[in-house]
């Protein structure tokens, strides 16, 4: 796209572009305003992209523009411009629907750090989430090359996460890739998958029926076709009268317990680069020999605390969140100023 600027390297900032992150909704306005700040208070001088989610409206763009500048962010609707959607596969007539349970366009944005790979360059970037708090100098983060993979694309750089499968997994807050169109699509079409009416359910790729049950621009078509309480049902009967019989696989949740970004990832990636487990500490934990990035997964926020760590009960957590409000206190009075008008 001629009207997205391509990122390159920064001098004196290792071999990837830069680092990157996204915000998704108002929500997480706050903390992404706050971010830029944190890697100054530890010395970084490299670059810091944000891409935000121009679908909400409600977004603070002045308060973001203030934080990284007009030239430091990149709306989303230009990652999803450089994709082209494959065409729809020829499918039997669906009757039409009244009212749509899942427009396309909702479909297509379940899973917003996906489009991290349509990113306008060939060099590697360092993602990193918005619910973080960076304690030491992560520039080293952008001299990490990982392998490339037995197919001969980019590989991927993430700290591990340990399940009952041992060290297969890894956590999606932190990472280090290497944009590629090729390698969206097949996010992109995981990412379907992950999403209702499928839930995980992973047809083979040469079956037919999931385009007439279930077609990317209208997932609840199977409920049109065969009038069942649950969707899932009426999927599984849709299965049946249009397709082979093949029994769909199971996408594994990889260290979390729904489908985000997180398992599709991890779908794909079938192997990943270790990075130091201290550059995505989680829980809270405060080691400060090995923490560089401590990682607030889950619920509560840092930014949703604003007076009441009391509601954080695991003691490192609450002095982590207190350590992020003492960074933010600044970001965080601004936001409440702008709230208040």
């Amino acid at each position: 796209m001629s009207n997205v600027t391509p990122l390159e390297p920064h001098a004196g900032c290792g071999k990837a572009s830069t680092f990157v992150t996204l915000v998704t909704g108002a929500r997480y306005a706050t903390a992404a305003s706050c971010l830029p700040q944190m890697l100054r208070n530890v010395g970084s001088l490299c670059p810091l992209l944000l891409i935000y989610n121009d679908a909400d409206t409600a977004l603070p763009m002045s308060q973001l523009e203030q934080a990284y500048g007009a030239n430091q962010m990149l709306p989303l609707s230009l990652l999803k411009a450089r994709y082209k959607w494959p065409p729809p596969r020829p499918r039997a007539q669906v009757p039409a629907a009244g009212r749509r349970l899942f427009s396309s366009s909702e479909a297509k944005n379940t899973h917003l750090k996906l489009w991290l790979w349509a990113l306008p360059t060939t060099h590697r970037v360092v993602y990193l989430d918005i619910d973080i708090l960076i304690l030491r100098n992560i520039d080293a983060l952008l001299d990490v090359v990982p392998p490339t993979l037995p197919d001969g694309s980019p590989g991927l750089g993430a700290v591990t996460c340990k399940t009952r499968y041992g060290e297969r997994f890894f956590n999606s807050g932190i990472l280090v890739l290497t944009p590629s169109l090729r390698t969206l699509e097949q996010l992109l079409e995981l990412g379907r998958f992950a999403s209702a009416p499928w839930n995980g359910q992973m047809p083979r790729l040469a079956d037919t029926w999931p385009d007439i049950c279930a077609p990317r621009d209208d997932p609840f078509a199977a409920k049109r076709l065969f009038r069942t309480k649950y969707a899932s049902h009426s999927l599984a009967a849709c299965q049946q009268h249009y397709g082979p019989g093949h029994t769909p696989r199971k996408m594994i949740k990889a260290c979390e317990s729904k489908y985000t970004d997180q398992s599709i990832l991890n779908s794909v990636f079938h192997s990943h680069a270790s990075l130091p487990r201290g550059f995505n500490m989680q829980n809270g934990d405060l080691d400060a020999n090995n923490s560089a990035i401590v990682h607030f997964v889950g619920e509560p926020k840092p930014w949703s605390l604003m007076h009441n760590l009391r509601a954080v009960k695991e003691p490192a957590r609450r002095n982590a969140t207190a350590r992020w409000q003492r960074q933010c206190a600044t970001v965080m009075a601004a936001s409440l100023r702008n709230r208040s008008r």
